[in-house]
């Protein structure tokens, strides 16, 4: 897996070298518009910028009577955040977040094959 802080260094560094070329796809400019969307993807935002819609996201944060944070799946739910969990979770005081979506899709639970789908199969 890519260290995003390399590659995001790798790509100012190769766009530092070559921004003044042309090529028939474009101008290398556009390196350093990948990695600053990558950046913007990757660094924590502040909490008061986070969706307040129920939208689940990866969050800085710390249960109310705690003293150490944590990261933590979470989503903002009757006027406070929650850790993403079975049932009501207590609230937490948060203060970053990132997208949930930051590294692309996350892969769905595979689904178990049909019982009868090795019977149909056989036959």
């Amino acid at each position: 897996m890519t260290d995003h802080s390399a590659l995001i260094e790798r790509l100012e560094g190769a766009a530092n070298g070559v921004v003044s070329m042309k090529t028939d796809r474009g101008d290398y400019g556009l390196l350093n518009e990948a990695a600053a969307a990558l950046s913007d993807l990757t660094e924590w935002r502040n909490i008061a910028t986070a969706p307040k819609d129920g939208t689940v996201i990866i969050a800085m944060g710390r249960y109310v009577e705690a003293t150490a944070g944590f990261p933590t799946m979470a989503h903002f739910m009757a006027g406070s955040w929650r850790q993403i969990g079975k049932g009501v979770m207590p609230s937490m005081v948060c203060w970053a977040w990132k997208p949930r979506d930051v590294l692309g899709a996350w892969p769905s639970e595979p689904l178990p094959s049909a019982p009868n789908q090795a019977k149909e199969v056989g036959e």
